[in-house]
């Protein structure tokens, strides 16, 4: 609109030729638009600098988010890698588990056919005594014997029939007892195997949703990258037509001053003829009349022809004196003046406050609730982790883990699971909660995530999805699973 403008007075321009009076007054008006509109463009100009800075520090912003995203990346990546290892090791142990197992029922199996032989066997033997009675006499057959040599010889035969009998009831209790120890073997790693189990189901949970929030960063990279791309286009379109219109309009301005420098020299020249011609006809003038007046005296005597010679000469001089005025005048014009000015400068300062709680233990409390404020938005969840110094500098925590340090942090020792922590402190109602208490989910497992109670509904904590977060639980997810537990570890 504005190049059509400046367009429009350049035509203006050509067309209005004409008198140097109307040529003149033309240009004035044309440089005075030319500079009115030259303004325009200079504001605008103004106001598209000020979009591109703005422009400018929305993209550092955009670059630096992507920095975060990808150091959050980096981190959520790590973690992954971490519990993957630690599924294959757990699935190696389910895997030996299983084997154990296995070998374990198969003792179980060939215990349970030697109990049911030696059962045949017991069968037998009693059946054998109905047959000849419901009790054996020894009284009677160490009597019965013909001499002493037989005597002994029955009572010998006794012994080792009762010892063998012995030897085969007590291998028969022996057996019993086995199988009833490898059957509560088998039950204890059977139910391990299912703690095991479970706990793999967890991970993997975690996994997955780890891989959720992985997915989500990656598009939202990408969705930044985009918009980044898109703003830095329009910056370069925006750059172009300004620079455009900027070399348009510096055209624009030396057409305008090359053609006002050709009409003021058309002008200069035109002012120089008119004065060389007022000085032609004034000497063709002067000549005239000095004809005449030799014409006039040409009968009157030599004194009189050097009067008239005297006032020419007075004449001439008159005119050289009057031109050596208008110079000097001429000469003193065009003066300038400065004006000096002063510049301020102002100073502000800044103060802080701080404040302090007395009293210990609500100093203990605040320093538990307060201490995971540094990692949220800044860390990752890694299962077993927060129990080394690399993920607590890292900020790579599990729920129990988180909970464990951030009361560390306080001079409080928690143990390291959720089932530990869940027995620890005295427990309350959820009614008497109050900021520093433990709370409790049933997520994957029954008491399976563990938080630390903030008050009014909310819980800081180190979740699967978000890392170290502050999560609502009075609605969704954590409304759900919430299973009343509350522990008071602070009195």
């Amino acid at each position: 609109m504005l190049k059509k403008k400046l367009l429009a007075s350049g035509l203006v321009l050509l067309l209005g030729t004409g008198t140097l009076f109307s040529a003149s007054s033309v240009f004035a008006e044309s440089v005075e638009d030319l500079e009115n509109r030259q303004n325009e463009i200079q504001e605008e100009r103004t106001e598209i600098q000020s979009d591109l800075s703005e422009a400018e520090e929305e993209l550092a912003e955009v670059l630096n988010e992507m920095e975060d995203l990808n150091e959050q990346i980096e981190r959520v990546e790590e973690a992954i890698a971490d519990n993957q290892e630690l599924i294959a090791e757990t699935k190696e142990e389910i895997d030996a588990a299983e084997e154990e197992v296995a070998e374990l029922e198969e003792n179980i199996e060939e215990l349970v056919e030697e109990i049911e032989a030696r059962n045949e066997l017991l069968k037998e033997r009693a059946s054998a005594y109905q047959k000849n009675g419901t009790s054996i006499d020894y009284l009677e057959v160490i009597l019965g014997s013909q001499d002493f040599g037989d005597f002994l010889e029955r009572v010998m035969s006794l012994s080792q029939i009762a010892k063998a009998d012995a030897d085969f009831l007590e291998r028969h209790h022996e057996l019993k007892t086995e199988l009833a120890e490898k059957q509560e073997s088998v039950e204890g790693k059977l139910a391990e195997l299912q703690e095991m189990m479970t706990e793999l189901k967890g991970m993997e949970h975690h996994l997955l949703d780890q891989q959720n929030q992985n997915d989500e960063l990656i598009k939202e990279l990408e969705k930044k990258e985009r918009q980044t791309e898109q703003l830095m286009q329009q910056l370069i379109e925006r750059d172009g037509e300004l620079a455009g219109l900027e070399a348009d309009i510096r055209e624009e301005i030396e057409q305008e001053r090359e053609r006002i420098r050709q009409e003021r020299e058309l002008e200069r020249q035109r002012e120089l003829e008119r004065e060389r011609e007022e000085e032609e006809q004034r000497q063709a003038e002067e000549a005239a009349a000095a004809e005449a007046a030799q014409a006039a005296a040409s009968s009157n005597s030599n004194s009189g022809s050097d009067s008239s010679s005297s006032s020419s000469s007075q004449s001439q001089s008159s005119s050289e004196s009057s031109n050596s005025s208008n110079s000097s005048s001429n000469s003193n014009s065009g003066t300038s003046s400065e004006s000096a000015t002063t510049k301020t400068s102002s100073s502000s300062t800044s103060s802080g406050s701080s404040s302090s709680s007395s009293g210990s233990g609500s100093d203990k409390i605040n320093t538990v609730i307060n201490a995971g404020n540094r990692y949220i938005g800044n860390s990752v969840y890694v299962f077993g982790g927060g129990r080394t110094d690399y993920d607590v500098r890292n900020g790579r925590f599990d729920c129990s883990g988180f909970t464990r340090w951030a009361f560390s942090q306080a001079g409080i020792s928690l143990g390291a699971s959720t089932d530990q922590q869940k027995n620890q402190g005295r427990r309350v109602s959820f009614s008497e909660a109050k900021p520093g208490d433990l709370v409790f989910f049933n997520t994957y497992k029954t008491d399976g995530h563990v938080g630390i109670y903030l008050g009014g509904n909310k819980f800081i904590g180190s979740q699967s999805s978000t890392g170290v977060a502050v999560a609502d639980m009075s609605s969704g997810y954590w409304a759900e699973t919430f299973n009343g537990r509350v522990m008071r570890i602070i009195e």
